[in-house]
């Protein structure tokens, strides 16, 4: 589950915390004000002042991942780049492969902010 628009999906992960210890009282519309404002707060952290960020040592299945993917393109590349094409269809192929854009190498490590 992700966090959602808005801070309703932390608000409500206060309330069912404290459902245990305070009961039916998390229902009360002064405590639910009260819920509402730590998950509003709780939200804005996440959502404007936190960084994530993921690396090979953290994350490895995603990094392997992500270094077979440019294994593939290099392999491809290499492919296209030693294809001796023959007929003209074959040519144009080549040469429409060629022209495809190959995206940079892959990064070493991701940062993102949680939006």
């Amino acid at each position: 589950m992700g966090l959602g628009p808005d801070q309703t999906v932390t608000a409500g992960e206060f309330v069912e915390a404290m459902r245990p210890i305070a009961g039916d009282n998390v229902d009360l519309a002064q405590v639910q004000a009260n819920l509402g404002a730590l998950g509003l707060a709780v939200y804005r952290t996440l959502t404007v002042n936190a960084d994530a960020s993921s690396d090979p040592a953290c994350d490895t299945a995603f990094w392997q991942w992500v270094t077979e993917v440019q294994t593939w393109i290099d392999g491809v590349t290499a492919a296209i780049d030693t294809w001796a094409a023959v007929t003209a269809p074959e040519a144009a192929l080549k040469a429409a492969l060629a022209a495809v854009p190959a995206p940079s190498g892959a990064p070493a490590r991701l940062n993102v902010r949680i939006a």
